[in-house]
């Protein structure tokens, strides 16, 4: 059989196949391999017209032997072949894995973190199976949850809490006296939770914005809106946990949907002009359930820091019995409690409002009450300088010092309308300059019977009562 064609540019593979020195016979050509870089090819010459070498290869004929040299000089080409690559560009790496590689320099804000991609992070995302966070919504799961949306409300990035578990405080929760949010507001949803005290002997105040002065309190802080509802505020008992909230200097804050229990004191609203409080259940209050008032702070007087226009509606206190008030208004103007209970335990008073002399502070109006337990001092108690209280229908259950109005200086006008009951025993008491006017109350011909109805047995000042005598709208003066 006759070769009339060696390819001796495949001896590395034929080294690669039988080693270093290994003799190889294919055909009528006898292959002795050795190394890279030199073979020796001794041919049964018989019918060879001729030995080809590639690009790198040198093949001496001159004697029987043919000599074929390898003067190729990088030794990858015979490794890996005349595709071997030296060097790799980004663009190559690219086109390779068919997406473009993050930089480590690029940055990821979660949970208000940001951190780079220089070597492996973590972030802390929270325990529950929601997200932490949606938009300016954070969901909390703890109280370092809790603290942490908080503060995150001073730079608006969020506006709205949304509470997922039963939440322990050890430490008062400072609610922020500023924000860059556009809304001006903080929403806190309870979602049925509880907001706890976990101290053993009792917070100041569960939840507090307190101003170190007037100056803060009006220009820095008082164009705020806090808003909390559904679900439960609790302290550790009637003497120990201060107040579930203290809430000074705000503008349309809101109340609803609570549960109060266990503390000194429910809600106390302080410089808090047209607020809401509404749909409250208290238990357990060892003095005032809500309570509205002028600030405390430096500065604060009876004339600058009212709690003006704000209202109470829907709330029903169960008195813990000896506390001071059930609800509870000092120096505020334009107060309005309605459809709301008071009951339990016997208080001193079911509802307490002092004007506290203030020159700005005239009015206070009840739509709707019962008055469900005896007092030890009053049911409706009223003071003021120069102005009025309307009250619109008060039943009480029980027998009670109903009305009791006192005048600070001026005349107090006492307004009582639409009261469809008086158990027998119920008394009436004016102090000072009083005037007292009766609509359709019962038994609206006696109200001026000395004996019957009056404290002491002493009329007002002055007093009208108009009622239905039969089929006859009757009049009776003092």
């Amino acid at each position: 059989m006759a070769i009339n064609y060696i390819d001796v540019k495949n001896f590395r593979k034929y080294e690669q196949l039988f080693g270093d020195n290994g003799p190889a016979k294919i055909g009528h050509v006898n292959y002795v391999i050795k190394g890279l870089n030199e073979a020796i090819a001794s041919v049964f010459t018989t019918g060879v017209s001729s030995i080809l070498a590639g690009p790198g290869i040198s093949v001496n004929q001159a004697t029987g032997n043919v000599t074929i040299t390898n003067t190729i000089t990088n030794n990858n080409q015979l490794t890996n072949g005349a595709g071997y690559i030296s060097s790799i560009t980004g663009s190559m790496v690219t086109s390779a894995l068919a997406y473009t590689p993050v930089p480590t320099t690029t940055q990821l804000t979660i949970n208000g973190i940001t951190q780079d991609l220089t070597t492996n992070r973590t972030w802390t995302i929270g325990t529950g199976p929601l997200p932490n966070i949606v938009g300016t919504t954070q969901y909390v799961y703890n109280e370092a949850d809790l603290i942490s949306a908080v503060a995150a409300h001073t730079a608006g990035t969020i506006n709205y809490i949304s509470v997922m578990n039963n939440i322990g405080l050890t430490a008062s929760l400072n609610l922020p006296k500023t924000t860059t949010s556009q809304a001006k507001q903080l929403h806190i949803n309870l979602m049925g939770n509880t907001i706890y005290d976990a101290t053993p002997t009792g917070l100041p105040y569960l939840i507090g914005r307190i101003p170190l002065d007037q100056n803060e309190a009006l220009n820095v802080m008082q164009s705020w809106a806090f808003v909390i509802e559904n679900g439960s505020l609790r302290g550790t008992s009637s003497t120990g946990t201060g107040c579930l909230l203290d809430l000074g200097a705000t503008y349309n804050s809101v109340s609803r949907n609570l549960r109060l229990e266990n503390a000194v004191k429910g809600i106390h609203y302080r410089f808090c002009l047209m607020g809401r409080i509404e749909h409250i259940t208290t238990l357990n209050i060892g003095q005032e359930s809500i309570y509205l008032d002028k600030g405390n702070w430096s500065g604060a007087t009876n004339s600058n820091s009212q709690s003006n226009h704000t209202k109470i509606e829907s709330c029903r206190v169960y008195n813990i019995g000896s506390n001071f008030a059930g609800y509870r208004i000092q120096a505020s103007s334009g107060v309005e409690i309605a459809n709301s209970i008071s009951e339990g335990n016997s208080p001193q008073w079911h509802v307490y409002f002092d004007s506290e002399n203030s020159s700005v502070v005239k009015d206070f109006k009840i739509k709707v009450l019962h008055v469900e337990s005896a007092s030890t001092l009053g049911g409706i108690y009223v003071k003021t300088s120069g102005g009025l209280a309307e009250i619109d229908m008060v039943f009480s259950q029980y027998v009670n010092n109903l009305f009791v109005a006192e005048s600070s200086g001026g005349a107090v006008s006492m307004i009582i309308r639409n009261v469809p009951w008086l158990p027998v025993g119920t008394k009436f008491k004016g102090t000072g300059n009083t005037k007292w006017t009766f609509t359709d109350v019962y038994d609206g011909g006696n109200l001026f019977n000395a004996a019957t109805y009056w404290v002491s047995a002493t009329l007002p000042n002055a007093g009208q009562s108009v009622y239905w005598n039969g089929n006859v709208r009757a009049t009776v003066n003092v």
